[in-house]
């Protein structure tokens, strides 16, 4: 289990903001392949798993933060 899943589990929301806040996946997969959100609807925690979907949303959605790769220049002699 990965950390995240754990506090899903138990509808641990400062846990689980805490851990998003610090760069936890929430759509990474545990051994079972289930999601941070499936751990939380299947121990009852809707509203949990109701506000990891909505930070699943808007990861998917933001624009992404990573550099762009460097161009290369073709040289010519």
């Amino acid at each position: 289990y990965r950390l995240l899943h754990i506090a899903a589990a138990k509808g641990d929301f400062c846990t689980a903001r805490i851990l998003i806040k610090l760069g936890a996946n929430v759509l990474a997969k545990d051994n079972y392949h289930l999601t941070a959100i499936d751990s939380a609807h299947q121990n009852g925690h809707v509203a949990l798993a109701s506000l990891l979907e909505q930070i699943s949303a808007e990861a998917t959605l933001a624009p992404s933060n990573k550099p762009e790769p460097a161009k290369r220049e073709v040289l010519k002699y």
